[in-house]
């Protein structure tokens, strides 16, 4: 139960860098949708031969993705919390791209003259898991796709640098070291690259309708067949693959036999920080104090490249807490790879 109580100083920084990086994202992301509307536009108006198809959006999107990813591996992380924050100007350069990308794909599909920086924005959000706060609503075959005032705006754009920080930030932030940490970065940018194109064609091929009426945040009720995602069951999922990490994390505790207090408490941290259900960390927790080597399904974080490399940094962080990486600590982190 100490353990499930004690917050580590570094979790309290985690926090505060979080808060700190989507204070920061939202001021550089709001001006970003109407920008990539008028820069695109007026591109295509002095090269129509350029103008994107069906047929060239997977060359678009790889090249996109891989660009990404140069962008993110490229960057030289700080070591600690605020390695993240010196990074923002390329994790904006992403999100731009992203945002460009959305717009050439609505371009293909026959929407250059509608696509507005609302239309955008909540592609963009529900393409990056923000929801769209009812901008855009499936009705069969068709998406109906509403206007939004100024507030509402600003509120979809904080979910999504909301979002965007807890993808980066959502395992304990200090875990971050040099070139693991732009490995990592540049595998979310590729992935969620390619997520956020595979989303946008999934509601540009299909037919909009366009409902010219604003949408205030004060009168906003959600649609029952909403383009958003529903939280509960992302809830759920999120937190059956962290609970995968974490029992990852507590065979690799005990994989040298030799169970130290630095790597108690790096758990313990994870633990508390998790979306875990409160009865089931207190299991992790009971746990950790037992001998046998848990039962862990990989089945579920296989499906998310960005997990999947997270746990892995997670891994080389716990192992490097008691500053002796154990050959069986190696083995394990490589098996589990």
């Amino acid at each position: 139960m100490q353990l499930l109580r004690k917050r580590p100083a570094k979790a309290d920084s985690a926090v505060n860098t979080a808060d700190s990086l989507q204070e920061q994202l939202e001021e550089k992301i709001f001006g970003l949708f109407g920008q990539v509307v008028k820069d695109r536009a007026n591109y295509y108006e002095a090269h129509p031969d350029e103008l994107p198809t069906a047929e060239s959006l997977p060359t678009l999107t790889k090249y996109c993705a891989n660009q990404n990813a140069g962008i993110s591996g490229g960057a030289s992380l700080v070591p600690g919390p605020l390695g993240m924050l010196v990074v923002i100007p390329e994790i904006v350069l992403i999100i731009k791209n992203q945002v460009e990308m959305v717009y050439d794909i609505g371009v293909a599909y026959g929407y250059k003259k509608q696509l507005s920086p609302e239309l955008l924005a909540s592609v963009v959000g529900y393409a990056l898991g923000a929801g769209t706060l009812g901008l855009l609503a499936l009705h069969g075959q068709k998406v109906l796709v509403k206007r939004a005032s100024l507030r509402l705006m600003q509120k979809l754009v904080k979910l999504m640098a909301g979002k965007v920080s807890q993808r980066l930030l959502k395992s304990m932030v200090g875990k971050w070291v040099p070139l693991a940490g732009a490995v990592a970065l540049a595998a979310w940018s590729k992935y969620s690259t390619h997520a956020v194109a595979k989303k946008a064609i999934s509601i540009f091929e299909k037919e909009l309708e366009f409902d010219n009426d604003e949408v205030g945040i004060e009168a906003y009720v959600e649609d029952e067949e909403s383009l958003e995602t529903t939280d509960s069951l992302d809830t759920q999922v999120e937190s059956r693959i962290e609970k995968t990490k974490i029992k990852s994390l507590i065979n690799l505790m005990r994989i040298d036999g030799d169970i130290k207090p630095e790597e108690q408490e790096f758990i313990g941290s994870v633990i508390e920080d998790s979306s875990v259900p409160g009865a089931e960390k207190l299991e992790l927790i009971e746990n950790m104090n037992q001998s046998d080597k848990l039962q862990v399904d990989y089945s579920e974080i296989k499906k998310s490249p960005e997990d999947a490399v997270s746990l892995i940094i997670d891994l080389v962080a716990l192992s490097k807490q008691d500053g002796d990486f154990h050959i069986s600590e190696k083995m394990y982190i490589k098996q589990v790879g």
